[in-house]
């Protein structure tokens, strides 16, 4: 990719001029990156929506970083987080999301109504969800 194309490697810099030359190439580079998904991301970016994808919901950080996202609600016509669960079923997974928000003392009216829960693993292929699923949330989702 392009972090990966001409990159003098570390250990073949032997003085600080070298070093940073080493470090402006990818400083450099990673501001083409950046530029570029950016670019990528506001083309298929519509105004006012705003989907997410999150793991680790059911934990403390993650059910943490939820309500952080939940909280920001206001600020978008469409604010659709879809959360990726180890659950029997899809409403099992979203209790749990449900469940580990409350128990950080962050749930708060009108939460549910933004969160998707999916049941899936991602220790699977395509994160344990179908493929029609996974298709969807790779076309739609603006940040994971």
């Amino acid at each position: 990719g392009l972090l990966n194309q001409q990159l003098m490697p570390l250990s073949v810099a032997t003085d600080i001029g070298e070093l940073q030359e080493v470090a402006n190439k990818l400083k450099d580079q990673l501001t083409h990156l950046e530029r570029d998904q950016c670019a990528a991301a506001e083309k298929g970016h519509v105004a006012g929506i705003w989907r997410v994808f999150l793991t680790g919901a059911t934990g403390f950080v993650g059910a943490t970083l939820l309500a952080d996202l939940l909280d920001q609600r206001a600020q978008y016509s469409t604010l659709e987080v879809h959360c990726l669960v180890r659950a029997g079923s899809t409403d099992e997974a979203q209790a749990r999301v449900e469940g580990a928000v409350k128990a950080a003392g962050r749930w708060r009216e009108g939460f549910q109504q933004h969160i998707v829960a999916h049941v899936g693993d991602l220790r699977q292929s395509h994160l344990g969800l179908g493929s029609n699923t996974f298709a969807k949330l790779c076309k739609e989702v603006d940040t994971v």
